[in-house]
């Protein structure tokens, strides 16, 4: 009988530990990697996106504790190089089953082979319209491109009975297909293409950009434009005397830096945004969103909250996995239905790679708040 007894309480040992084990797994804390720019030019802008994924991944975890998502942070300084290089210490060394947030047309370009070849879904916050005719399986674009921002400025300038467009762009091979976009919408919504003009990253052409868009005499001007040399165009814009309101901004140029200090002088200024606004009474995500910022002690602006829409969707995506998160279970959640938050939807069903085109006007108010 003793000899019976132990033999059960073995089995029954035995027995409980892929249970234990499967508990175990499930506890495990996902680790989710990013390569981003913290520092340089563009540095603030992938400080804010960061920003928002951790405090949307801390409020999963206080609701989610047995699941917790860790997000590791290294910065890419946006240098491509670099950039592939954290990607695979993030892989091969921290066991990330995917990247996310990743910012920047040259980065994006260097890590999509190496993530396609690990199979690891990569997350990419970049506008850039060549890299989404590249045919990926595993990268999720999750921002309209800057062609559709493009289209959606020149069209709303046109609702305003401007008659005539000027277009200033980055200093980037991609700018060429930029002033295509801003050609095609123009003709579009009938009006005059008045010409364009490739603007210095670091704003040391600024002079001569804002003369070219004085000289074309058009009655507006789409700026894709982002990082350190857009508050200096816009200063030179500003002692031109031209209206503000006049003036049309990419999404990525108007960081929380910029508004700051540029806001009483370009109070009026239309931006263009690519997530509904943070600011709206009547957004559904409002609530969690801003206990997510209190408890992280993390800003409120357009930045910080497409950054926590992403990690949203992150875990919302995780929610939809029975097992173990891998990176395969993770690619086929995100294709089992669409991610919908009332008015903005990232839609990666049926092989969709490009999650969203939703693209929305707003304005500059003195007080650093945008009315759309």
């Amino acid at each position: 009988m003793p000899f019976s007894r132990r033999l059960l309480l073995q089995s029954a040992a035995l027995t409980q530990l892929p249970l234990i084990g499967r508990a175990a797994r499930a506890a495990d804390t996902i680790r989710v990697g990013q390569t981003v720019a913290l520092s340089g030019s563009f540095g603030e802008m992938g400080t804010m996106y960061t920003a928002g994924l951790k405090a949307a991944f801390a409020h999963h975890n206080q609701r989610m504790p047995q699941r917790k998502v860790e997000l590791i942070s290294l910065d890419d300084k946006l240098d491509g190089a670099l950039a592939t290089q954290n990607a695979k210490t993030l892989i091969e060394q921290e066991n990330a089953v995917s990247i996310i947030g990743v910012t920047g047309t040259g980065v994006a370009r260097a890590i999509m082979p190496y993530c396609e070849d690990k199979k690891i879904p990569l997350f990419a916050l970049t506008g850039d319209d060549a890299l989404r005719k590249v045919k990926q399986q595993y990268t999720f674009f999750s921002c309209a491109s800057y062609g559709d921002e493009v289209k959606n400025m020149v069209r709303h300038g046109a609702t305003i009975a401007h008659k005539s467009v000027f277009v200033v762009h980055t200093d980037v091979p991609a700018g060429s297909t930029w002033v295509e976009s801003a050609k095609a919408s123009a003709a579009d919504n009938k009006l005059e293409f008045k010409g364009s003009i490739a603007a210095a990253p670091d704003g040391s052409n600024a002079d001569a950009v804002a003369q070219a868009y004085l000289a074309s005499k058009a009655n507006f001007v789409v700026l894709v434009y982002a990082g350190a040399g857009v508050k200096i165009l816009l200063e030179k814009l500003h002692q031109a005397h031209v209206y503000p309101g006049s003036i049309y901004l990419l999404s990525q140029g108007a960081t929380p830096g910029l508004v700051e200090t540029t806001r009483h002088d370009s109070s009026g200024l239309i931006v263009s945004q690519v997530v509904p606004n943070p600011f709206s009474a009547i957004n559904p995500l409002l609530p969690e969103y801003e206990a997510a910022l209190k408890a992280a002690s993390a800003p409120k602006n357009y930045l910080t909250y497409q950054g926590f829409l992403l990690g949203q969707m992150f875990v919302d995506a995780l929610s939809r996995i029975r097992g173990n998160a891998t990176p395969a279970a993770i690619t086929d959640a995100l294709q089992d239905a669409p991610f919908a938050y009332k008015n903005y939807k990232l839609d990666y069903t049926g092989g969709k790679r490009l999650g969203t085109a939703f693209t929305d006007i707003s304005m500059l108010s003195k007080d650093g708040r945008f009315i759309s």
